[in-house]
C-alpha cells in the first residue's frame, strides 16, 4: 500500500502544476565542463551534482549529459548521497539509467513515507568519467549538461529551481559530418564547406532533397544568412539528449 502511495507521489511530484515554492533551490554541477587540456587519455574525473538551500525534499530527478566523443562513463556513486539526504535504503529508485554511447546519465529518487523530508545542502550523485582520445584536435572539452531536473515537497509539489550548468543551444548548425549530411557532434568546417556545395539550393532545385538540412533559418534557401549562422556558432557542442 505504501509504494502505490509513492507511485501516486512521484507522478504528482513530477507532474504538479500547482503552487511552487518562493524560496530559489540551486542545482548545479562541479565542474561545469571537462576540458583534455592538461590531462592524459585514460585519466579519472570525478564530477558531482549538487543541491544547494532546499527546503523539505521528498524526491528529485535529473537528466546528466556529456559529449560521448570526449568522455567515457566509468562508474557512479549515489546510494551513499540517499542514504544521506533521508535515511539508509529509505528511497525509491524511480529512474536509473546510463547510456555511454548516448552520453547521458539519469537518476530519480524519492524517499519513503516513514522518514523526514531534505532541507540543506547535499550531494545527489557522483560520476566518474575517463578521458578519451578521439583524435580529433577540435574536441577539446566536453560541456556537462543537466536535464528534466525536477525536485517536489511533501505536499507533493514542485520546488522552485534555479539549474545552473554547460547548456547545448538549440538550433545547432551541425549538419554534416564525416558522411555528408549526418550530424558529427559539433559545428566546424564540415557544415560550413556542406552549406558551400549548397549554396542557392531552392525547393525547386534538384539538390534539395540533400541540401535542405543547410538550410538552417528555414528561409527555403542556402545563402550567407545560413553560413554565417554556422560561423557564429563554430565549435560548438550540438548534443541532442539535453
Amino acid at each position: 500500500m505504501e509504494k502505490v502511495k509513492l507511485v501516486l507521489f512521484f507522478l504528482t511530484l513530477l507532474f504538479c502544476i500547482g503552487e511552487v515554492s518562493t524560496a530559489t533551490t540551486n542545482v548545479y554541477v562541479d565542474p561545469p565542463y571537462i576540458s583534455k587540456t592538461g590531462k592524459n587519455v585514460g585519466d579519472i574525473i570525478s564530477v558531482l551534482v549538487k543541491v544547494t538551500d532546499v527546503n523539505d525534499m521528498a524526491g528529485f530527478q535529473f537528466m546528466l549529459c556529456w559529449d560521448p566523443k570526449v568522455l567515457d562513463y566509468d562508474h557512479d556513486v549515489n546510494t551513499n548521497f540517499a542514504d544521506n539526504i533521508w535515511s539508509p535504503g529509505q528511497y525509491f529508485t524511480w529512474d536509473y539509467q546510463i547510456n555511454t554511447t548516448g552520453g547521458y546519465y539519469s537518476l530519480a529518487y524519492s524517499k519513503k513515507i516513514a522518514v523526514s523530508e531534505f532541507t540543506g545542502s547535499s550531494n545527489l550523485a557522483q560520476i566518474f568519467f575517463k578521458i578519451k582520445d578521439p583524435g580529433l584536435s577540435y574536441l577539446y572539452s566536453s560541456p556537462l549538461a543537466l536535464s528534466l531536473t525536477k525536485m517536489g515537497d511533501s505536499s507533493a509539489s514542485p520546488i522552485l529551481l534555479d539549474v545552473k550548468s554547460s547548456k547545448y543551444g538549440d538550433n545547432c548548425t551541425d549538419i554534416s559530418g564525416p558522411t555528408s549530411g549526418k550530424p558529427d557532434g559539433v559545428v566546424n568546417m564540415r557544415d560550413i564547406n556542406f552549406m558551400i556545395q549548397c549554396f542557392n539550393s531552392k525547393p525547386n532545385l534538384s539538390n534539395w532533397s540533400q541540401c535542405n538540412i543547410a538550410d538552417v533559418n528555414n528561409d527555403n534557401v542556402v545563402n550567407m544568412r545560413d553560413i554565417n549562422i554556422a560561423i557564429l556558432q563554430f565549435n560548438k557542442r550540438c548534443m541532442k539528449n539535453c
